[in-house]
């Protein structure tokens, strides 16, 4: 029974990665440093999908929050949108990127031992970050190579006290639309087979938009139950959580409407505001939501742009 204990205990702790590789101490949110070039992971905030290094600045496009992907890899998800750091394809040289979270093989990343007790951080490719040429430059593009173990490969985590830093608040997470429910979320069978999406489904699913070409149709190619969203057989669509069931399909929950300009770029959300007044009451993104400048509304509904996100009631005019 005593060898038993101890052998389930060995087989728990090896079962974690290596903690204390480059700072790296278990699930929290980070500051990512690069050992040859000292400049920092970061979401460019132009487009919020591109990952580049730049020098550290305390701003929340530079945390990165990690949590467990199973198996002793985790995801890295960012302070400013919650997207997730993204491998892509996998090949040598691809760069890196900021994408929905999906919990694919892409999105999955281990932290292995480096020279001096720093840290490589592979993806489930095998390939393992890596700063092109070693180069110190602000913007330079992160990309995925064959692991060497050189310092443009190796890195070094802080960890954030509290998991706030600058304008961090934990939006990358706790209270993004990908985990809590509140706004739409984009689940992706990219691999052809079923892809769970973690969310709180308790009050409901909508699909709001197919993007792949392969169809997706509830209870045969995605649904959802108490894990989460559910897509099968090359589903990939954007759905709206924590919403009534019936409504147009648009993210319209009675008189408020989340809408997002994830891409950073122009987006509009159709919705009747002919006679109607429009009212921010909750901004989800870290980029400002500013009347005007990156928000508003016309006849053809309500727009978001450079990256706003946020919930808005919608009344009629008296």
């Amino acid at each position: 029974m005593r060898i038993g204990i101890v052998g389930a205990i060995v087989c728990a702790v090896l079962s974690w990665p290596l903690l204390g590789q480059g700072g790296f101490d278990g699930p929290g949110v980070y500051e990512i440093a690069n050992i040859k070039s000292g400049r920092v992971l970061d979401l460019d905030r132009n487009d919020q999908t591109t990952v580049i290094q730049f020098s550290s600045r305390g701003t929340e496009n530079q945390a990165w929050e990690i949590r467990p992907a199973g198996a002793g890899y985790f995801y890295l998800r960012n302070g400013m949108n919650g997207y997730t750091l993204d491998a892509g394809g996998g090949g040598n040289g691809e760069p890196v990127r900021g994408a929905p979270f999906n919990g694919g093989p892409s999105q999955q990343w281990r932290f292995d031992s480096g020279k001096d007790g720093n840290a490589l951080i592979v993806s489930r490719y095998g390939k393992t970050l890596d700063i092109p040429d070693g180069t110190s430059r602000d913007g330079a593009r992160v990309q995925i190579f064959d692991v060497n173990g050189d310092s443009n490969q190796r890195f070094t985590l802080r960890k954030l006290s509290g998991g706030r830093r600058g304008n961090w608040d934990r939006r990358g997470w706790d209270d993004d639309d990908s985990r809590t429910g509140n706004g739409s979320i984009t689940c992706s069978s990219n691999n052809g087979e079923r892809v769970y999406c973690e969310v709180d489904t308790r009050n409901g699913v909508l699909l709001v938009r197919q993007i792949s070409g392969t169809p997706c149709r509830e209870g045969s190619t995605w649904g959802f139950d108490q894990r989460g969203i559910w897509v099968d057989r090359g589903c990939r669509a954007e759905f709206t959580v924590n919403a009534a069931r019936g409504g147009d399909g648009r993210g319209d929950r009675g008189n408020t409407i989340t809408c997002s300009s994830n891409t950073g770029r122009r987006v509009y959300c159709e919705t009747d505001t002919r006679g109607r007044s429009v009212q921010l009451v909750r901004q989800i993104s870290g980029s400002p939501c500013r009347q005007g400048e990156t928000w508003g509304w016309d006849r053809r509904g309500i727009w978001v742009d450079r990256g706003c996100r946020a919930e808005f009631a919608i009344s009629r005019d008296r």
